[in-house]
């Protein structure tokens, strides 16, 4: 068994900012960012872990450096967001007005939604989902990944058998720790969802539904 710590990036937008739909447009983390990132640096110097692993993204990667003070960082292309095409930047005000098909058929039933342009979102939950699997064989031992929301709610209604009613109902907030025992194969333990380890001063109410 070992013990894989899903995280999820830091903040990207100031306090206050519109909610947008952020999918693989390349944003660094804000100053928020920044200090949620560095306040899981205790939290990791806690739960060491033999390998440190990271979106290609720069908001993930930047989290991973600041919470691994010092670690190396490895990347992997098979952790990155869902490709939301079409969707990626835009205000949610803008997609119900733009896209309200779309809008429509992801609330319905966001395991079978493809964004427009985008990568299927059964298909970014397989990918993702073969890409722990495989870290997780090679690891020696405990295991911590900065990742992206989107593909972290997918994967983890997919490992607890969740429906997909449930998905945007997961509390993913930013700089947070999923805890999982790995058992192997697919069989996971989920120990603890969504641990803060920032201040209040540094916690973003801010959500997104589709990506980031």
């Amino acid at each position: 068994m070992k013990t894989l710590y899903l995280v999820r990036h830091g903040a990207v937008l100031p306090a206050g900012a519109e909610r947008i739909c952020l999918g693989r447009r390349d944003l660094p983390l804000s100053d928020l960012g920044r200090a949620q990132a560095a306040e899981l640096a205790p939290f990791f110097s806690e739960h060491p872990v033999a390998e440190l692993w990271s979106s290609p993204l720069t908001r993930c990667r930047e989290t991973a450096i600041l919470l691994g003070a010092g670690r190396e960082v490895h990347v992997h292309s098979g952790l990155i967001e869902v490709d939301v095409g079409k969707l990626d930047c835009l205000p949610f005000s803008e997609i119900r007005r733009r896209f309200p098909e779309a809008w429509e058929q992801n609330g319905a039933d966001p395991f079978r939604f493809r964004p427009p342009g985008g990568e299927p979102f059964e298909i970014a939950s397989e990918r993702f989902s073969q890409t722990l699997r495989s870290i997780l064989q090679r690891a020696d031992g405990d295991v911590a990944v900065v990742t992206h929301a989107g593909v972290g709610r997918l994967f983890l209604c997919r490992v607890q058998g969740w429906a997909a009613p449930m998905m945007y109902r997961i509390p993913q907030p930013y700089g947070c720790v999923n805890t999982l025992t790995w058992l192997g194969g697919d069989e996971y333990i989920l120990e603890k969802l969504a641990e803060m380890c920032s201040s209040s001063k540094h916690t973003s109410k801010r959500e997104t539904s589709f990506g980031d």
